[in-house]
């Protein structure tokens, strides 16, 4: 694991990993930079975004950021074990998302 969003990208430059699991707001480089990285050098690696917010920005708004930039699922802080569960398994499903239709 990492400390911050620096040393999570150090370690992402020299290996690729299945899943991410991110939380938004970190020291030194943030999750949504971290997710921005991710979606450039790998494709493949799905991301779990999770979040409880900070002064400037409620964690729902962070999450919503999150999926925005490409993570595949996301998670309330603080979460049960069976909410992260659920929501990794969301993020590690390899089959497309369909789209909800709006009528």
């Amino acid at each position: 694991g990492a400390a911050n969003g620096v040393e999570a990208a150090a370690i992402l430059q020299a290996k690729v990993f299945d899943v991410v699991v991110t939380d938004i707001l970190m020291p030194e480089a943030d999750g949504v930079q971290l997710i921005a990285n991710v979606k450039k050098s790998s494709s493949l690696t799905r991301i779990l975004a999770i979040s409880g917010g900070g002064r400037v920005m409620d964690g729902t708004d962070c999450l919503r950021m999150a999926q925005g930039l490409g993570a595949h699922a996301a998670v309330m802080k603080p979460f049960t074990r069976e909410q992260f569960m659920e929501a990794f398994t969301l993020a590690t499903n390899r089959a497309p998302a369909k789209a909800t239709p709006t009528t």
